[in-house]
This record gives structure tokens, sequence and C-alpha cells, in this order.
């Protein structure tokens, strides 16, 4: 199914905290309850399944998108997991291209997150992968980053359009100067490279209040 969200972002030109308006894609068992993706998706990796369940899900958000396409405004952003596992898949980007351009939607609105862990583990593939959609239109976003690799040198391959500092990373500015200088830096670095940010899990009333202040050129 696809939820809505709203997730805390710094745009790289003004600079300014904004709540970014977006549509978050998130996948659903149902059973006797409802369980989260976190109960599935290991098992499904370890059995091979991931790359059957992006597939499916690619194809239920842009449904979705060709449904609903009058009743939300054409800012909406539809933001769509990719697993590690199709991401070295030539068929599977090949089905992403068909499928896209099959439908009526608007490449633009559709904002692939990848995880940082899989970008640098598989990075010649990833980068194939971004530029042959970014043709189409589509956007990228790169998802849990801080928390990995993090090297600013691999974002240079990557046609990203955005940086999704990992939320963990974010708690830590309240109380670690190192932590604080430590995200200043992606920001910059990602502001130079007209890359937007968002800082995830922003739900403390004093994160809400010092996130912005990240964002501003005349902080320190």
């Amino acid at each position: 199914m696809v939820y809505p969200s709203n997730r805390a972002s710094i745009n790289p030109t003004s600079l300014r905290y904004r709540t970014a308006r977006n549509i978050g894609e998130a996948t659903r068992l149902h059973d006797q309850k409802t369980n989260s993706p976190g109960a599935f998706i290991p098992p499904a990796e370890r059995y091979k399944l991931s790359a059957k369940i992006d597939r499916w899900i690619v194809t239920q958000v842009i449904k979705y998108m060709t449904v609903y396409a009058e009743v939300f405004d054409d800012n909406r952003v539809y933001w769509v997991n990719l697993s590690g596992a199709c991401l070295s898949d030539t068929e599977f980007t090949s089905f992403l291209e068909s499928t896209i351009r099959n439908s009526d939607i608007v490449p633009g609105r559709l904002n692939f997150e990848i995880a940082e862990s899989s970008a640098v583990q598989n990075l010649t593939d990833v980068a194939k992968v971004m530029h042959r959609l970014k043709k189409l239109g589509c956007q990228f976003a790169l998802d849990d980053f801080g928390t990995g690799f993090s090297s600013f040198n691999y974002l240079q391959s990557l046609p990203i359009d955005c940086l999704k500092i990992d939320g963990l990373v974010i708690r830590k500015i309240l109380h670690s100067p190192i932590d604080r200088m430590y995200v200043k830096s992606i920001i910059h670095i990602a502001r130079e490279m007209n890359i937007t940010t968002i800082a995830e899990f922003v739900e403390q009333d004093d994160l809400i209040d010092e996130v912005p202040a990240l964002g501003d050129r005349d902080s320190h």
C-alpha cells in the first residue's frame, strides 16, 4: 500500500527548513495483524525474492499514481525503495523503463530510494541504473546516508537528487559537537553539488528547532 508521509528537509538553494510533501511507499503484509517491511524483507532477501517484491511494488505505485493523478496535485512525489538485489539485475531495469514508458505518469514524480550500503557495494551497477532511469526523468535518493561508508568521493559518480541523512546520525547532533559538524559537512557538500538533503526522523521538539540551523550559511 502507499501511505502519505512527511519528512524534514533542508533545501540546498533556500537553505530553509521545510516539510516535503510526498507519498512514501510502504509495503505491508496482512495476517492477523499488520506487519512492517522489516518483518519480512530479511526472509525475502534470504530466499532471493526481493526483486519480485520490488517489481510488484513499482507496478502498484504506478497504478496508484495513474488512478489518483487527478486527486493529488502535480507537486506530489512518490518515494519507492529499491532493494540491493534488483540493482544488478539488468532485466529489472528494463522492466522499470518499459513500465514507466507505457504509463501516463510524470516520471519526475517518482523518486527511487537506494540505501547507501547497497550503493557502495554495487557502485558501478547502481550508477548504470540511475543514468538509464534519469534519462526518463526519474529522481534518485540515497537513503540512510551517514551511517556507513559515507565517502563523498563516490557521490560524484552517482546522479542523485537527494541525500537522506539517517535518523540515528541526526539524533546525535544534540549531544555531540563532532556529529553536529559531521552533519553540517554533509549538508555543505550536498549543497555544493546541488543535492537536496533530508533529515530523517525529526520528531523531537529540540531537533525540530536545531535541524534548520544546520543548513544556515551564517550559523556557527
